[in-house]
């Protein structure tokens, strides 16, 4: 049992880091959200379709599905946690 206190004392400790980064990061998600709704990105979308945009540069930001894919794993994770948080709290 002491090994096992010891082991999830460290993966709680773990999870609120992890938590409190992606509570830091939630602003620059919207920013990201933002511009991938606006019609900035789809300019610039169009941009690197018509080779406008350097081909070294890197562009990952402007491919369909690499923001969309955040987004859906964003979500999927504030799901998962939710679940987690409800069934810790039950379990307490």
């Amino acid at each position: 049992m002491e090994a096992r206190l010891n082991t999830l004392h460290d993966l709680v400790k773990s999870a609120d880091h992890a938590v409190e980064a992606l509570a830091a990061a939630l602003p620059d998600f919207a920013q990201l959200f933002a511009y991938y709704y606006d019609v900035t990105w789809r300019e610039d979308h169009a941009a690197d379709n018509r080779g406008e945009v350097p081909q070294d540069m890197p562009r990952g930001v402007l491919s369909e599905d690499a923001v969309w894919e955040l987004m859906t794993n964003l979500r999927e994770l504030s799901d998962r946690m939710t679940e987690v948080s409800e069934e810790a709290l039950r379990e307490r």
